[in-house]
């Protein structure tokens, strides 16, 4: 039997919903934090300088977890489930169809605003026990469920 193609897909990054809210409000807290510390004389008050440091290690934060949900991708085949995620460090992962033992579907709150759900499949394997298909469209999460 060949390995043909069913499905793909990538994860939405409203699965970061809440973690980019508060994100934009600590960096809003930096930024205002910066602009009303004006001061040349770093030597005298150093918190324009760790304010200045907290921001970039803020958005060096987002960045990451931005490019962590955009580096993850899924694929179904008639015999294997497929995932691939990394960013600098790329995983492979892949699972026989026939060791999922159970499917649940569950769409909290935030994904469901989005029209998104997760899926997750309960496995025999011994690496990987529980899969979770993150973040994808409502009305692939009901295809795949059933």
């Amino acid at each position: 039997m060949s390995d043909k193609s069913i499905w793909k897909s990538g994860v939405s990054q409203t699965v970061n919903f809440v973690p980019y809210i508060f994100c934009a409000l600590f960096i809003g807290l930096l930024s205002l934090g910066i602009a009303n510390t004006s001061t040349d004389d770093y030597t005298e008050n150093p918190i324009p300088t760790v304010l200045k440091a907290l921001l970039l290690l803020q958005l060096a934060i987002t960045a990451w977890t931005y490019s962590a949900v955009r580096g993850r991708h899924y694929e179904l085949t008639e015999e294997r489930f497929k995932e691939r995620s990394g960013v600098f460090n790329i995983r492979y992962d892949e699972l026989e169809l026939y060791r999922v033992k159970d499917i649940t579907f569950m769409q909290p709150f935030f994904l469901r605003l989005f029209g998104r759900a997760t899926i997750m499949l309960h496995t025999q394997d011994t690496t990987t026990p529980v899969v979770l298909i993150r973040g994808i469209p409502l009305t692939e999460a009901r295809w795949l469920h059933e």
